[in-house]
């Protein structure tokens, strides 16, 4: 994911997913479970959309056909026509839509490790994700960390990232460099390490 994507598969993706380049769209890759907090997320986009009436939610990640309940809140929030669910997406598509999204949205409950907002950090997107379990261990201070309960935290950190263009690439810049730390040959040593120092 630190790669670059060259402008033909951006412009690829985007044609393939009808994403329009010059409207800009929120993007959450998550499969589709009731600790990935989807409906508060579904909340806070009808929120913004009321001042943001150009503004699209991508959500990469599982079989949104399957879950009528996120149907009918999108119907309720009268997003229906805004919220672009893919379902999943090969790594390479992943990283041209990471790199197309203005701001990457992660309002998980819980997480083990936290892989989708290090991913968006390494293509240079800035996170809004939650401030618990796993994930401010991964994103640290180079995204905006919010209470996942709170419907209007969200909000109000994604209006912060759209209103400010600044904090916006500061934190895509700061993301990237945060990204390059997890290394996976540098994890493999610690974690032998770690048994050298039992074994002694």
């Amino acid at each position: 994911f630190l790669e670059p994507v060259d402008n033909l598969e951006l412009s690829k993706v985007a044609e393939k997913y009808s994403l329009d380049l010059d409207r800009p769209f929120l993007l959450s890759v998550t499969n589709i479970k009731p600790h990935k907090n989807l409906k508060r997320l579904l909340e806070s986009f009808g929120q913004l959309r009321r001042d943001y009436d150009d503004l699209d939610l991508v959500i990469a990640g599982g079989d949104f056909s399957q879950h009528p309940e996120l149907q009918a809140a999108c119907k309720s929030y009268g997003i229906e026509d805004r919220v672009k669910p893919l379902g999943f997406r090969p790594k390479k598509e992943l990283r041209a839509l990471y790199s197309l999204a203005r701001i990457f949205v992660f309002p998980s409950l819980y997480e083990g490790s936290g892989l989708p907002p290090l991913e968006a950090m390494a293509c240079g997107t800035p996170v809004v994700a939650s401030d618990n379990s796993a994930i401010p261990e991964i994103v640290g201070r180079n995204g905006l960390l919010v209470n996942p309960y709170r419907v209007d935290a969200i909000t109000d950190a994604i209006r912060s990232l759209l209103e400010d263009s600044s904090l916006r690439d500061a934190l895509g810049a700061q993301g990237k460099l945060r990204a390059k730390e997890f290394d996976w040959d540098k994890s493999a040593r610690r974690v032998l390490d770690v048994y050298r120092e039992v074994a002694t």
